[in-house]
């Protein structure tokens, strides 16, 4: 099967899929740990405590300081605010009492909250039209990409290139189809039964050459081509895996972050009518 290459190449991928797995794992670990914190203490500890072993500091003074920070980190991971200081803890909680908030709302605006007033950022509306065209146009890409690994890694069809016309195929030992644009515009399938009596009508959008050498591949059956594309539907099962679980982590950040900012611009509107609402006369 000359005509064809391999879209993954000759790497032998299968003898690194453990490791890669396992830095996936970790790198997930680490991720949401910082992600939540903004900071690397609480992985130093840990590696601190590894090499060195439990036994406490003796310093008074440095104690204390890896104490603070600690709870600081605490403070960060189970509300999810990365604020600066312990001495700003107090500033932010009094705001969000002032101004009928909860710590979870103030959290759920993440980036578009800014902790060192504390209030919401300003925003222009020229940079709100921009937040809201961006982030979803970098989300729908990132989707697709996500898409793309996940339905290669599960088909059973082995994705492959035609040299000589540059056309992307799925193929199997009975059926072909070209695929264009990460699979967001496909074609009619290519059956045993075209290679015989084909019909023009039919929307393959493949050369002759192509439905030549793809008709030569599912009506002789060579055990070299079976073989070819068993072992490239091997790998896609071993490589898009790892790479949709890379895709998939800036595809939530990103979902994330425009759950974020709409919730900052539901915070806006509540703090909006605070503002405006008419003082209440209890007097009698």
């Amino acid at each position: 099967m000359e005509s064809f290459t391999n879209f993954i190449g000759t790497i032998e991928l299968k003898n690194y899929a453990g490791i890669f797995y396992f830095l996936i794992i970790f790198l997930f670990l680490f991720g949401l740990v910082w992600l939540r914190t903004k900071s690397t203490h609480t992985l130093m500890s840990r590696l601190w405590r590894i090499s060195h072993g439990k036994s406490e500091c003796t310093d008074t003074e440095i104690k204390k300081i890896l104490d603070n920070r600690s709870a600081l980190m605490q403070f960060r991971f189970t509300t999810g605010i990365p604020i600066r200081l312990q001495s700003q803890i107090q500033p932010l909680i009094q705001w969000a009492n002032k101004n009928r908030e909860d710590i979870d709302d103030i959290s759920r605006c993440g980036i578009f909250f800014d902790l060192e007033k504390p209030g919401l950022k300003e925003r222009t509306i020229i940079e709100k039209a921009l937040t809201i065209l961006f982030l979803p146009a970098l989300c729908f890409s990132l989707f697709i990409m996500l898409t793309f690994s996940t339905a290669t890694a599960l088909t059973d069809k082995a994705l492959i290139k035609i040299k000589e016309s540059e056309n992307w195929i799925l193929i199997n030992n009975e059926t072909a189809k070209r695929v264009e644009y990460f699979y967001l515009v496909t074609h009619d399938v290519v059956k045993k039964n075209d290679c015989e009596n084909f019909d023009d009508k039919k929307n393959i959008s493949l050369t002759k050459n192509d439905v030549k050498l793809i008709c030569k591949v599912i009506k002789e059956k060579n055990e070299e081509d079976i073989d070819f594309i068993a072992q490239t539907v091997k790998e896609q099962k071993i490589f898009f895996p790892v790479f949709s679980i890379f895709f998939l982590i800036p595809t939530v950040l990103t979902a994330m972050l425009i759950l974020k900012f709409l919730r900052s611009l539901t915070m806006e509107g509540r703090l909006r009518k605070l503002v405006t609402r008419p003082t209440e006369d209890f007097s009698i």
